[in-house]
């Protein structure tokens, strides 16, 4: 066999392997009502969410946090294109449903956590969900904080298992 063939012969078997274990790309969002004080909330979560899509193989990327009334929660078309043109295959949507502690005064904590999932080629939304929080026994926030990731990467697990219940060969990249 010729330099040049074992070198095609190497080149395709490459593609054929890459091909078939591309990872799938996740952009993950979270939104919150307006005029919470929630950054370490939406810290934790977002951290947990994308830890825990990370550890299951696939390429996460953080999109942006925002504040929106419930009522409006919605995929901006804006962040659609823009995970098209960062060639993201699906997009994460994480709505934090927020209380007041009873156990520190001016603190928020979540109370639900509801998730959309969307196909970033056409915005369709795959699957929804939610996820309620635990009560919590202990609040500061760094037990917050912790709490969050934990809660973070559970609803990413979630919402990321119905998606692969709802579409049984499997999602995205090569099936």
């Amino acid at each position: 066999m010729t330099r040049v063939a074992r070198l095609a012969l190497f080149s395709g078997l490459a593609l054929t392997l890459v091909g078939r274990v591309a990872a799938q790309t996740v952009s993950v969002m979270v939104a919150t009502p307006p005029g919470r004080s929630s950054g370490p909330v939406v810290e934790g979560i977002l951290s947990g969410a994308m830890d825990a899509l990370f550890d299951a193989g696939r390429i996460v990327t953080n999109g942006t946090a925002f504040e929106v009334v419930r009522e409006s929660w919605e995929l901006d078309p804006r962040d659609l294109r823009e995970a098209q043109e960062g060639r993201v295959e699906y997009l994460a949507l994480l709505y934090v449903q927020l209380e007041r502690s009873t156990l520190k005064p001016g603190l928020d904590r979540p109370r639900l956590i509801e998730y959309r999932i969307y196909d970033a080629r056409d915005g369709a939304r795959l699957v929804e969900g939610s996820i309620a929080a635990p009560p919590s026994r202990e609040e500061t926030v760094e037990s917050l904080g912790r709490a969050m990731r934990l809660l973070g990467r559970e609803t990413a697990t979630a919402a990321f298992t119905s998606l692969l219940k709802s579409r049984p060969r499997g999602f995205g990249g090569s099936q």
